[in-house]
């Protein structure tokens, strides 16, 4: 702006078409009111098509038909000009009554955004900070027992969890062992007393049989026979052996506490290990919370800057929003209707051409009298009207185009092709030098609206978009490990974690007593057999079945008979023996059965026999002893120097992953750079681009108007010609015509006083034959219809036809045909 004076032929140049078309409009503006004018001058004295004689000329059809085909062209055009005029009027309305809608909505993203950038900060910075002091503070504590398990797993010392798991699960064979041993003696003892009940039955029966028929006596041979026990409780294995093995080992032995003897020992290295560094767990605890409170501090200081921008966004976009929507409630409507108005008048032109091209292509022709209502004159009618409408608002029109294009021009340039390519321009630049927002943030380093823009396109993180390194310094917080003397106390651990060996984790007497466990009995039971017995049924019948028959063969004897009572009572004894012995002993075989499957798994130890798994585990903790009392002292010095570096790793992870995402991460701004991209799209493609459509709509009807006004006059003229063309006798009178055409109105018209038939060519001499014989004389009479100013018949009657028409078409009665007075005497 400071080089306009000096620059105006460069700014001209620049902006060549923009005055070229407001030049060209201004000019439109001028002729258009005074062509009309002269137009109208020109009508009123029955030039420009206002008057036209009644005939059609040779070429007239073809040019009715050529002009017409021309402005339904035109008026095509114009429709789709119309139609874009309307449609980008509502457009305009539409992104103009929901922009501050959609401007709040862009107003709270950002808050939004601007928030949750917030608590990305205090996450990061400060509770991340915290789980990392809360984790170190836990692995130091537990800084003995990590140590332990990293030798245990070195070692092979691991080894003794799986000898404390086999001591345990010696209890549980013990007391399998026990219950089978309960459940065998007792099933042994029923199954003796049930054969001797059943033979004292059997005996009974027996006897009974001796005094019975044929038929009782072959129903209790077969009942006698089946009266036995079927499975042989007496050779169950006998496992007495293998439990007084276990009982001697874990009761007599105390096998379990020469185990948890080692185990102690074991442990012992982890409780030296935490002795030695437990003065230094509050020291790095301190040195951690100095750096969480300079993290902190940091936090602090994005967030003000954040809370500082959400200030600005907040007190300037909400006012401005709020300020914009009044003014669009206030005034918006006015736009709207002025618009729907400068349609509307396009509209009329366009409707007055349609009408007009529809009566002249299918209305009939003119009669000559004018109250024909659907003929072509009314077509003429309404393309006159269409011209009289556009000069009069034409002028009008071309105003509000112009101060569209302007306004659109100048918002396209200053407004939307910044917002659209913020990169390298010229007026977003300027914008840069007037709004400085480094003021807002109290930064030495300028922060403009440009770079602000680019970076969030380029999904930059706040600390980016801000440029905060200029106020605070992230990547020192990668040093606090060196600067808070968290690094020295850690590496003091590395001399502290120490072993001096000598550790004894199973007696000699313990390793003798599982080996005596190994070879034991209890890794010989015949599980098989236990199956074999168990899975047989205890008698050969049902008892109650075959008390059941018994008491159906009683029945058939008669009531006097002792066998009778004798059988009932039989039947009674069998009932109670399997009431009372043979279903316990079925749910003795049933608990049995479980059991030893459950003794068979028990004795194999992670899937191997027992005695394997025993001499296993001795080999192990043989192997982990002697490595512990020979190797271990030099290996927990490793260990301590990784647990060390471990812990510092992971502070070290911390520290720059804070500083990354912070700089590359935290407050990414793509969020924002849709928010923008929404908010361009409300401002420029659904307010500015209808603007621009509705001014480019109105200009492209107006320029297409200046051809239609044209075709439209001659349209008229031609479609008010109520004869065809007659042929070519009329040429030469029509011509005559033109060259006499300077008489009065009155004659113009057809009404000629004096001696009318010298005009119609006839001479003075009303005698010769040159009057009958000239073809315009017979023309004239035809197509003049003249009559005459006084009815003096000199012949005494009304008026005759002596000259016929040309055409029978054309006929009319009196006075249009009138040949005149003088023709009546020469008949």
């Amino acid at each position: 702006m400071a080089g306009l004076e000096a620059e105006w032929q460069t700014l001209l140049a620049h902006y060549a078409g923009v005055v070229a078309v407001v030049a060209v409009g201004l000019l439109f503006v001028v002729l258009m009111p005074c062509i009309g004018f002269i137009f109208c001058c020109c009508r009123c004295s029955g030039r420009c098509g206002a008057r036209s004689q009644p005939f059609e000329k040779r070429r007239d059809p073809c040019k009715r038909i050529s002009f017409g085909i021309m402005l339904a062209a035109i008026t095509i055009i114009i429709l789709f000009g119309v139609v874009c005029a309307f449609v980008t009027n509502e457009y305009m309305e539409d992104g103009t009554q929901k922009l501050p809608s959609r401007l709040r909505a862009s107003v709270s993203d950002t808050k939004l955004y601007l928030s949750n950038t917030q608590e990305e900060v205090d996450t990061l910075l400060i509770t991340n900070f915290g789980e990392l002091k809360t984790v170190m503070d836990n692995v130091l504590q537990k800084c003995g027992a990590i140590v332990q398990q990293e030798l245990a797993e070195v070692s092979r010392a691991v080894i003794l969890s799986n000898l404390t798991e086999l001591v345990d699960g010696l209890e549980i064979i013990k007391k399998d062992l026990q219950e089978i041993h309960i459940t065998t003696k007792s099933l042994q003892n029923s199954s003796n007393n049930l054969a001797h009940n059943l033979m004292k039955v059997k005996r009974a029966l027996e006897a009974e049989l001796q005094k019975c028929n044929s038929s009782c006596k072959e129903s209790l041979e077969k009942y006698v026979a089946n009266m036995s026990t079927n499975a042989d409780f007496q050779h169950l294995p006998q496992i007495e052996d293998s439990l007084l093995s276990v009982t001697e080992v874990i009761v007599n032995g105390k096998i379990k506490d020469k185990v948890n003897n080692g185990l102690r020992e074991f442990d012992k290295i982890q409780q030296d290990i935490q002795n030695a560094i437990k003065d230094l767990i509050p020291k790095v605890s301190q040195n951690m919370r100095l750096a969480g409170m300079a993290i902190r501090e940091r936090s602090k200081q994005i967030n003000k800057i954040l809370r500082d921008m959400n200030a600005v966004v907040m007190n300037h976009s909400s006012k401005a929003v709020d300020t914009g929507e009044k003014l669009i409630m206030e005034y918006g409507h006015y736009r709207y209707y002025a618009g729907l108005s400068v349609s509307s008048v396009m509209l009329v032109v366009l409707l007055c051409a349609t009408l007009g091209l529809f009566y002249g292509f299918c209305g009939r022709r003119p009669d000559g009298y004018g109250d024909d209502c659907c003929s072509r004159a009314t077509g003429a009618r309404f393309l006159i009207l269409g011209v009289w409408v556009i000069f009069l608002f034409s002028a009008v029109l071309m105003v509000v185009t112009l101060v569209h294009f302007l306004l659109g021009v100048i918002a396209e340039r200053a407004v939307c092709e910044p917002l659209q390519s913020p990169n390298n321009n010229q007026l977003l630049a300027l914008v840069d030098k007037m709004v400085r927002l480094d003021k807002f943030f109290n930064s030495e380093v300028e922060i403009n609206v440009s770079s602000i823009i680019r970076s969030c396109h380029a999904n930059g993180s706040i600390y980016e978009v801000l440029q905060v390194a200029n106020l605070v310094n992230i990547s020192e917080v990668s040093d606090y490990k060196s600067t808070y003397g968290i690094e020295n106390v850690i590496n003091q651990l590395k001399t502290r974690i120490d072993f001096g060996g000598n550790v004894t984790i199973l007696t000699d007497d313990a390793k003798r007593e599982l080996e005596s466990l190994a070879q034991s009995n209890i890794t010989r039971i015949n599980f098989s057999l236990f199956a074999e017995v168990l899975n047989k049924s205890i008698v050969n019948t049902d008892l109650e079945t075959l008390a059941n028959q018994l008491r159906k063969t009683a029945s058939e004897i008669p009531n006097t008979s002792d066998i009778r009572e004798s059988l009932n009572k039989q039947a009674n004894i069998l009932e109670s023996l399997q009431d009372d012995l043979v279903l316990q002993m079925e749910r003795q075989v049933r608990a049995l059965g479980k059991k030893t499957k459950a003794l068979e798994e028990n004795l194999k130890f992670n899937h191997s026999p027992l005695n394997e798994s025993i001499s296993l585990i001795l080999m192990e903790v043989t192997k982990a002893q002697d490595y512990l009392n020979t190797t271990a002292s030099r290996e927990i010095k490793n260990l301590a120097d990784m647990f060390a570096n471990a812990v510092l790793d992971h502070v070290d992870l911390y520290l720059s992953r804070v500083v990354n995402m912070t700089t590359a991460k935290v407050g990414q701004c793509h969020p924002m750079s849709q928010v923008y991209n929404a908010t361009v799209v409300a401002v420029c493609n659904q307010i500015l681009d209808p603007f621009n459509g509705f001014w480019a709509s109105i200009g492209w009807c107006l320029v297409l108007f200046i051809p239609a006004i044209i075709l439209s006059v001659k349209l008229a003229a031609l479609y008010q010609k109520s004869d065809p063309y007659p042929g070519p006798l009329v040429e030469s009178v029509e011509k005559n015509y033109h060259r006499r055409y300077h008489e009065t109105y009155e004659n113009s018209s057809g009404y000629y006083g004096g001696d009318y038939s010298t005009h119609l060519g006839r001479g003075s001499d009303r005698g010769g034959g040159r009057d009958r014989a000239s073809p315009s004389a017979h023309s004239d009479t035809r197509y003049t219809d003249m009559a005459p100013k006084h009815w003096d018949y000199p012949n005494g009657g009304p008026p005759r036809y002596h000259s016929p028409p040309l055409s029978t078409e054309y006929e009319r009665p009196p006075p249009y045909y009138y040949p005149g007075p003088g023709d009546s005497g020469r008949r």
